[in-house]
């Protein structure tokens, strides 16, 4: 049928274009991302080609392109498996870009929309980073505790975590905690790496 033959249109320059930006050819990612991207429709499949164009942007450092497909993506398919991921991404890049109004608003957005995405360590992260930003370090340091706090993840999850603990103590003046949590971080790393 026509349907099928477009759906495995969209597949093929999807993939093509995951094999371009494999081989750094962005452009050429971009553009057979773009063809599947039409050739899709409104189908849930034109979802995911989007959110892999906004990849491409981000791999590409067009930022605040890559941030609009990520809020596109959540205005236009919001029960999409995607959307939780998407805002934060942009929330992310609203941060980097020095636009924190919209941050702040994506991730009261988060907080009401996706309550469980919201309790994640990376979400934790990004709050501290903004409120940084905000020059609320005291703030950003309870939501980095928190994190820094979340036993899931693997331990370079835990170091990201950690660093921008230790960032924000230092900023905040608390040096003895800053140097207790570097040593008991490095502590915990001699034992992760014992056999």
């Amino acid at each position: 049928t026509a349907y099928r033959r477009q759906r495995q249109m969209c597949i093929r320059d999807r993939w093509k274009g995951f094999c371009y930006r494999e081989l750094g050819q962005l452009d050429t990612a971009r553009n057979e991302l773009s063809n599947a991207y039409t050739t899709a429709g409104d189908s849930p499949l034109a979802a995911e080609i989007l959110f892999n164009r906004a990849q491409i942007e981000v791999l590409g450092n067009e930022k605040a392109t890559a941030a609009q497909m990520f809020l596109d993506l959540s205005d236009r398919w919001p029960d999409n498996g995607r959307v939780a991921e998407s805002l934060l991404n942009a929330a992310q890049l609203k941060v980097e870009l020095a636009d924190l109004e919209t941050a702040q608003r994506i991730l009261a957005r988060i907080q009401s929309d996706h309550p469980k995405k919201a309790e994640e360590p990376s979400v934790k992260v990004l709050t501290g980073r903004l409120l940084l930003k905000l020059g609320k370090t005291e703030e950003a340091i309870v939501a980095f505790r928190l994190a820094a706090e979340d036993p899931s993840g693997d331990a370079r999850d835990q170091l990201f975590r950690n660093y921008h603990l230790i960032r924000a103590l230092h900023r905040g003046e608390h040096f003895e905690e800053s140097v207790a949590t570097l040593e008991g971080h490095h502590l915990s790393l001699i034992h992760i790496s014992e056999p």
